[in-house]
Formats: C-alpha cells, sequence, structure tokens
C-alpha cells in the first residue's frame, strides 16, 4: 500500500518528512535524497552509502547463501529486487 501525507514547505524551501517515514526509512540528520522530476511531480528517494547495503543484503542472506554463486553475483540480484 503506498502512503500519501501532506507537508507544507517553509519560507527557506524546506520539507518536513514525517517522523514514521524517517523511521521506516532511516532518514536522519545528513542522510542524502536523490530529486527526481517526472510528468507526474516530484519523487524523493533515500541514497544509501553502497557500504551500507552491502551490510543489509549480507544480513539478510545470513544462513541463506546460494550454492555456486559469487557474492557479487548475488548483490546484482538482490540490487534487482530493491531497486
Amino acid at each position: 500500500m503506498v502512503e500519501e501525507k501532506t507537508v507544507s514547505i517553509s519560507s527557506k524551501g524546506q520539507v518536513v518528512i514525517p517522523k514514521a517515514l524517517r523511521r521506516k526509512y532511516r532518514i536522519e540528520k545528513g542522510t542524502k535524497l536523490l530529486l527526481k522530476e517526472s510528468q507526474k511531480g516530484i519523487l524523493l528517494t533515500v541514497q544509501r552509502p553502497m557500504a551500507e547495503d552491502v551490510k543489509e543484503i549480507a544480513r539478510e542472506l545470513r544462513g541463506k547463501w546460494p550454492r555456486g554463486m559469487t557474492a557479487v553475483e548475488i548483490v546484482r540480484r538482490e540490487r534487482g529486487k530493491h531497486g
């Protein structure tokens, strides 16, 4: 389910992301967001350092390492699922 929230823009052009969404997407001070313009409007996506992505994938795969696959193959496969 896609959740919708109404937010306001400050006089400095700042947007406050609701606390529940900041927690869900681990957005904190200094987190980089990618702003992408489309025909439907503006999309913000969280940009994480690759090291965080690799750590998250490693946690998810603990005990589930597919036989015969290299780490690079697994990372590529997992990125396709999440991106």
